[in-house]
């Protein structure tokens, strides 16, 4: 009996010990399955991450580095067709912007009777989803991926007649990073016609962690590389105009002295100045000021300049000078667009000035013993209104104008700087100035003129562009 119980107890005892070796076994079976499974994992988001550095490094678009993501998700998934929606902040709308595979619209049902090319058609058109509408803008809202099967697809996707359409599986995953949302990728359904694995999604959740990493990159480097290109096309811009400015230290007027500052608030400007010599006594001063600052401003300047050139020796009146050039701008550009400007002729030989004023601010006559003149013949900005209203308003005006006498040409720029309280440095800041300095030389004047608006300003940084000329 007793030896009974004791085969028993042992064979109870060794069947503990195989069940114990078979649970062992199928124990370190299954890890390793999860350390391969984990190898397989990582090797796969270590060459997609490879892949997406690559291109990267070659200057892919943003739009190129969609599609990348696509085949990497799929490659990944072994899903049958995915697209990617990107997120405009701007509208709050998440647009389809690239699919892989024929991944179905997800709110618009195609119409049975279409043909295969209709159908193809429509696939590839941009859905749109709002912020928080549908599944694809509940899933842009919370950033939470949402795993679909056959079961609860068909309340969240419309249900195509089309078989080779029809939706079983879906994954949708956000992409963003740290808190930038940037779009929402989708893969629907198995090549192996069976629901996605746990394992799947884990591992296209790495991979729109990295994508979100990448394209945040993308975007940030193609905005810098943007930014590069217009950095270089401003400064050559710069450059080029300032080729369109003579350089007052090179110039020699034989009779009269004369200065010139020009500094624009931007790498380029809408202020310029120029000068022409008419003749051994006669030399034409120009300052204008065109409206707004930047590429615009600018490009309208050169065009004013252009049509100086041609005019200025066509006339010798200032007056007949800007009413051509007004009828040059007032055809060419928009009323938004127009230009002051200041424009004499000093007459050595008559000892004269003669100027027109098209809305710019007045010249100032500084003559030794005598207060500062304000010189005011009437007009109206460059390009705003026809030649009919424009030539009726426009005067020219003759000063006399004597050795040791000084001329002031100035824009905005001077008496409008402003300070830190928002305070502007006015005409009668400018009037102190130049009263308190009348006796210098041109150039030592506007140097004078230019250090008081940098000390009332508190910065070297202009609000608007700057520009003098003084002659003597």
């Amino acid at each position: 009996m007793i030896s009974e119980v004791v085969y028993i107890v042992l064979g109870i005892f060794l069947g503990c010990i195989g069940l114990m070796t078979l649970y062992l076994k199928a124990r370190s079976a299954y890890s390793k399955q999860e350390d391969i499974r984990a190898e397989k994992e990582k090797t796969i988001v270590l060459e997609l991450l490879h892949a997406f550095m690559h291109a990267i490094s070659q200057g892919v678009s943003q739009r190129q580095f969609y599609h990348l993501i696509l085949h990497g998700s799929l490659v990944s998934t072994e899903g049958m067709s995915a697209c990617f929606y990107e997120y405009f902040p701007d509208s709050k709308q998440l647009k389809k912007v690239a699919n892989e595979g024929l991944f179905p619209p997800l709110k618009t049902k195609i119409p049975d009777h279409l043909s295969r090319a209709e159908i193809l058609s429509l696939i590839h058109q941009g859905e749109v989803f709002h912020y928080g509408e549908g599944i694809v803008g509940e899933i842009a809202q919370t950033l939470c991926p949402v795993i679909l099967a056959a079961d609860n697809i068909d309340r969240y996707v419309v249900h195509h007649s089309d078989a080779t359409l029809r939706i079983k599986n879906l994954l949708i995953f956000p992409v963003y990073f740290r808190n930038e949302l940037l779009g929402v990728l989708a893969v629907a359904n198995s090549t192996r016609d069976v629901p996605f694995s746990k394992s799947t999604c884990h591992l296209l959740e790495l991979i729109t962690q990295q994508a979100g990493i990448m394209l945040h990159n993308v975007k940030y480097l193609n905005f810098q590389i943007e930014k590069s290109k217009l950095d270089f096309d401003l400064k050559l811009a710069s450059h080029v105009q300032s080729f369109l400015l003579p350089c007052s230290n090179l110039i020699k007027l034989s009779h009269c002295d004369f200065f010139a500052y020009c500094k624009s608030a931007q790498q380029i400007g809408g202020d310029f100045y120029t000068l022409f010599k008419l003749d051994d006594d006669r030399t034409a001063f120009v300052v204008a000021d065109v409206a707004g600052k930047g590429i615009a401003a600018s490009l309208l300047m050169t065009t004013c300049v252009a049509h100086l050139k041609h005019c200025t020796f066509l006339y010798n009146s200032p007056a007949a000078v800007l009413k051509t050039m007004n009828k040059y701008l007032y055809a060419e550009t928009s009323q938004e667009m127009f230009v002051t400007m200041v424009y004499c002729v000093l007459d050595t030989s008559h000892q004269t000035l003669k100027v027109s004023r098209a809305g710019h601010e007045c010249p100032l006559l500084i003559k030794p013993d005598l207060p500062i003149q304000r010189l005011m013949p009437q007009g109206i900005g460059l390009g705003m209104v026809p030649s009919e209203i424009f030539d009726n308003l426009i005067e020219e005006a003759t000063y006399d104008f004597k050795r040791g006498d000084t001329c002031i040409l100035y824009t905005d720029g001077v008496t409008e700087a402003l300070n830190a309280q928002n305070q502007e440095f006015s005409q009668q800041n400018l009037f102190k100035v130049v009263d308190e300095n009348r006796s210098k030389q041109p150039k030592e004047l506007v140097q004078k003129i230019v250090e008081s608006v940098k000390d009332f300003s508190g910065s070297d940084r202009l609000s608007d562009d700057l520009t003098l000329v003084i002659f003597r």
